[in-house]
């Protein structure tokens, strides 16, 4: 759909085979997984759309545009180190670059765009490993269990039952949600993630991403969320949170685990929609 958007808006850059259409992927990960040190490497590999599918994928299509080193994730931050690159898509948008046809013998210019951005869609958003782990664990800058989020449910008139409540003349109760977990449960759900041991290349020491003392878990690379979302994060929540709660969450995470298999039944898809829709609305 992409493809025959770009071809009917842009008809120009669309009649000449020769302009090239590219695609983005980003991703981090340490190196030194299995060690006790953090470190973050990022990849950023830019792939052209003009091959046919077969060769798109092979390994000798990709372009390596940025190796980004540092001792922590990027998070946020990765924009800054990829503003030069936007600014040469741009410009190869905009202006192109002179290139020479060795079968023609002929010079031209070719233009360039980019298509889409591919990053790891299952760590982001509501249903992600960030926001998930977050509003259990009661973060700041996350979490809705606030004043914020129960005084706007009072201005919506919904929930009533966690309104705030006036308490004597000058203090005020904060009830907290069904999903609040007090801190012997957070130390009971952390605590098991900091113990957890696996195979070697099976995934980085995730034990080195859970902060006990701030009770918080970062730092935690693309395959690290995959592995504590389908994996790990059923296990860990079952003693801190009653069956209710827990339940949809082990939901939740055997949807991810299905969804990112080696091998999908396309029959199986239609059962997997309609089940993650309740579960949802379970949440």
């Amino acid at each position: 759909m992409l493809g025959n958007h770009l071809t009917f808006k842009y008809i120009e850059f669309s009649s000449k085979p020769r302009n090239a259409r590219l695609r983005l992927i980003a991703n981090g990960f340490n190196p030194y997984g299995n060690m006790s040190s953090t470190h973050s490497t990022w990849l950023v590999i830019l792939i052209p759309y003009n091959l046919a599918p077969w060769m798109c994928m092979k390994r000798s299509s990709f372009m390596l545009s940025l190796l980004i080193l540092g001792p922590t994730s990027l998070e946020n931050d990765i924009d800054v180190y990829l503003q030069p690159l936007v600014e040469e898509l741009k410009k190869l948008w905009d202006v192109g670059v002179k290139m020479f046809g060795v079968s023609s013998e002929k010079s031209f210019k070719m233009h360039v765009t980019l298509l889409w951005i591919i990053n790891d869609f299952p760590a982001y958003s509501d249903i992600s490993v960030d926001n998930i782990i977050g509003t259990l664990l009661n973060l700041d800058g996350i979490t809705n269990d606030n004043l914020k989020g129960h005084q706007d449910l009072k201005d919506m008139g919904i929930r009533s039952e966690l309104h705030l409540e006036k308490v004597g003349n000058d203090q005020t109760r904060m009830p907290h949600a069904f999903y609040h977990m007090n801190a012997s449960e957070n130390d009971g759900c952390l605590h098991v993630l900091k113990d957890v041991r696996v195979l070697d290349g099976y995934s980085s020491n995730i034990s080195c991403c859970v902060k006990l003392k701030e009770r918080e878990i970062r730092e935690m690379k693309s395959h690290d969320n995959h592995i504590l979302m389908q994996q790990l994060f059923p296990i860990a929540i079952r003693g801190s949170l009653p069956p209710e709660m827990s339940r949809p969450l082990i939901d939740l995470s055997c949807f991810f685990r299905e969804i990112c298999s080696k091998v999908l039944n396309v029959k199986e898809l239609g059962a997997l929609g309609k089940r993650i829709a309740v579960t949802l609305c379970e949440l």
